[in-house]
């Protein structure tokens, strides 16, 4: 956090005195800059954004050649892929909450530690269960990093200014999906898949070498032994075994067995059940909860948590359906098909940067809002066009409308929810929205996979499809090699790529609703004041001498008293006192 120090430290002349002594205080309007250290600070967290984005969906393209080289089956495949998603979602709020009790800093690292070691997990594998012990590794170690990413951001920089802060990294995490699918298979075709996995590490380990010389956070207070007590372990076994039970039956629930199996009733009702004790437990037991529940009660949070849950299902079905359209539909190669994918992705990095300028100026959100979810209706609504003849500058168009509405919608999110928090509720509230985000990727396999599982096979069955078509439908992977071995001139593959593109119609049109009501809810969103004191514990650690210059009080960069807002006893101590300065 960029705040004042301690009354102790600002004994310099008696003005100095008076305005420290009113405690930690935050320039409300005006110019705000980082320091160089944070600065540093804030670049290696957009390079995690970056690596933690590249690793998720580079996978993607390379299953079908992982399988095969390790000998896997289709349905081990899939957890390959599976298992990373599951293991973020079920790790963010875990890890927010972590950094509350054992400090921002040595929680970042661990969650370093763990991508580090997945990867060469993965690097390494020669067996399908290995592969996936560094899968769930890099999972946990990048839904940790996301969720602290986040919470740091909060920590560095006033509310007011954050949009600006949160588009940067929704760039940086828009580039590295963008070049993952393009890596992906230029890796699998020209050397070897083993290498998404190594390219990851240089990025991971100077993050590991730089963030702990940037970033100096005060410590939190207490004993090793107190803060092991203050964590609520019981809420976190109830929250990672029903979150885990539940995401299990719905990734394969009508896909690797039928929603009526015990398969997918038996976890899928565990988990439910779990979820359930867990919510009693936060709030009648929990001393210290993981979640508060309070951070629900309020009708912004409700809606925005909503709204971050759909936009997680925009986001995996571009990333994980598009290139599989340009493969199976436009008869594209891997790596070209990573290309085909640029212009949808590199779309939310000006449109984000835009967001988060336009949201420092205005210091509202609400209007914002409903342009995002509008550009979200009608770029899902125009994908209905992508089929077998559309031309290259008009898919580019196309895909480029979705992009806009994300670069929208991800740094207006964050900052509306953190609008509705209370400054404790902060790490929670910013990880419950990374969580829903997650958690919408990974109902986006589910949901979105049985929708197109059924529709293919009922467009194949009434269609002139000669082959046998038994079990096709069950492997979207599999129907891609399959269009790929038919000859060009083939009646059977124009078949099967005229069935693929109607069967994804019926995904788009299933988005068209989600975001319909994502719409819809965010017209139930409270317009807050973002002109709120930066106060948190956990701010930036600065010396005597980086506190006082010249007889002034600065934060980071910013000089209270030359930008002429706030002077000795005009510091405002309160919320009320907020108000008042601001009318």
């Amino acid at each position: 956090m960029i705040q004042t120090q301690e009354t102790s430290r600002s004994q310099t002349s008696s003005e100095n005195d008076d305005t420290m002594a009113n405690g930690p205080r935050q320039v409300l309007e005006g110019d705000f800059k980082l320091g160089t250290r944070e600065n540093v600070a804030f670049s290696v967290l957009l390079v995690m954004s970056f690596y933690a984005a590249l690793e998720s969906t580079a996978i993607g393209v390379a299953l079908p050649s992982i399988a095969q080289d390790i000998h896997g089956s289709s349905v081990q495949a899939f957890w390959i892929g599976t298992s990373y998603l599951l293991a973020s979602a079920v790790c963010q709020t875990p890890f927010a909450a972590f950094s509350d009790t054992f400090g921002r800093l040595p929680v970042a690292i661990s969650t370093l530690v763990l991508f580090i070691a997945g990867s060469i997990i993965c690097a390494l594998a020669h067996n399908v269960p290995t592969i996936l012990v560094g899968r769930t590794l890099q999972g946990a170690g990048s839904g940790g990093s996301l969720s602290l990413i986040e919470i740091i951001i909060t920590d560095l920089v006033p509310l007011r200014h954050r949009g600006g802060y949160f588009g940067m990294n929704a760039i940086a995490w828009a580039i590295g999906c963008a070049i993952s699918p393009l890596i992906g298979g230029a890796f699998t075709e020209k050397a070897t898949w083993r290498w998404i996995f190594w390219i990851m590490l240089p990025f991971a380990v100077a993050s590991l070498i730089l963030l702990p010389i940037s970033l100096r956070l005060r410590p939190t207070k207490g004993s090793l032994v107190g803060k092991v007590k203050k964590v609520d372990w019981i809420g976190c076994f109830l929250l990672m075994t029903s979150a885990t039970s539940t995401l299990i039956a719905v990734s394969w629930g009508g896909l690797m067995f039928p929603w009526s199996s015990y398969h997918t009733l038996v976890p899928l009702l565990l988990g439910i059940a779990g979820v359930a004790l867990f919510v009693v437990w936060e709030q009648y037991c929990a001393k210290h909860p993981l979640i508060p529940t309070r951070i629900f009660n309020n009708r912004t949070a409700t809606t925005v948590y909503w709204q971050s849950l759909v936009s997680g299902l925009n986001m995996w079905a571009v990333i994980y359906y598009m290139p599989l359209y340009f493969q199976a539909v436009k008869d594209y190669s891997i790596i070209i098909s990573g290309v085909a994918i640029l212009p949808i992705l590199l779309a939310v990095s000006p449109s984000a940067a835009i967001t988060g300028f336009t949201l420092k100026k205005l210091g509202s959100y609400r209007k914002i809002l409903w342009v995002g979810w509008t550009m979200a209706v009608l770029g899902v609504g125009i994908m209905m066009r992508l089929d077998l003849n559309i031309t290259i500058p008009q898919w580019i168009f196309t895909t480029c409308l979705p992009g806009i509405g994300v670069g929208i919608l991800m740094p207006v999110m964050r900052l509306a929810i953190q609008a509705s928090a209370k400054d404790e509720d902060i790490a929670h509230a910013a990880a419950m929205v990374m969580t829903s985000r997650t958690l919408g990727m990974s109902l986006s396999l589910a949901i979105l996979g049985v929708i197109f599982q059924n529709a293919f096979q009922h467009k194949l069955e009434a269609s002139s499809f000669s082959r046998q078509t038994e079990g096709l439908a069950q492997n979207v992977l599999g129907v891609v090699e399959v269009i790929k071995l038919l000859p060009n001139d083939s009646h059977d593959k124009l078949v099967l790529r005229q069935v693929f593109a109607d069967s994804l119609k019926l995904i788009w049109a299933t988005l068209i609703a989600f975001n319909a009501v994502a719409l819809i809810s965010s017209f139930f969103t409270e317009e807050l004041s973002l002109d709120r004191i930066l106060n948190t514990e956990q701010g930036v650690d600065k010396g005597p001498s980086e506190v006082l210059e010249s007889g002034t009080v600065k934060t980071a960069d910013v000089d209270l008293k030359s930008n002429g807002q706030l002077t000795g006893s005009d510091v405002p101590k309160t919320d009320s006192d907020v108000e008042g300065k601001l009318q």
